[in-house]
């Protein structure tokens, strides 16, 4: 399980950069964006790409809870010390969690990379695609160890990859990407960089 947390954690560091900065306050939402889901991406003004990424970045915000973005990067910093024990698990996962935590909310205001002109994905399709990664994401945060019952060997098994890892691609997202290929999603692996 921590497989394929870490896994999916692993893309939205890369694309997200932690939520910016480690969360928001975990309530849901269904509109990803205000920007018009008919409209293909390779046809969006410069505003309409801005305002785009700025609503996929409040919107993960509103979905991933604070909590879980820092135990979630408490683990990988845990994972990326090399601990011997548990104890020195638990001990390199416990600051991070706590700073990330002691962290001020971050703006979601986000960097755009220009949007490929071969890329015909719609709004809607980067939308659903989002929408798909974090319920995949969420159902795996319950998960999460506590840095104080983390284990050497849970984060081993982890970082070695003797667990099962059962993360799928969601089908709206194969969708984009085959509709977009090379551009990531907002936390996901397919839409605008942050």
């Amino acid at each position: 399980m921590l497989k394929r947390l870490l896994c999916l954690s692993c893309v939205f560091a890369i694309g997200a950069g932690f939520v910016a900065g480690c969360g928001g306050s975990g309530s849901s939402s269904t509109a990803v964006t205000t920007v018009d889901g008919a409209k293909p991406l390779n046809t969006l003004t410069a505003a309409e790409t801005t305002q785009l990424c700025n609503d996929v970045g409040a919107y993960m915000a509103k979905v991933m809870s604070k909590a879980n973005m820092c135990k979630i990067a408490a683990i990988m910093g845990a994972t990326f010390a090399s601990p011997t024990s548990d104890a020195a698990a638990q001990a390199a996962c416990t600051p991070v969690y706590n700073q990330c935590m002691a962290a001020p909310a971050s703006s979601n205001t986000q960097t755009c990379d220009p949007i490929p002109a071969t890329c015909t994905a719609t709004v809607a399709q980067l939308s659903a695609c989002e929408t798909d990664t974090l319920v995949a994401f969420n159902e795996v945060l319950g998960a999460i160890p506590s840095c104080n019952t983390i284990t050497l060997a849970e984060l081993t098994s982890s970082s070695t990859g003797t667990t099962t890892d059962t993360t799928t691609t969601p089908a709206s997202c194969q969708a984009f990407q085959t509709a977009c290929p090379a551009y990531s999603v907002p936390g996901g692996s397919v839409g605008p960089q942050h």
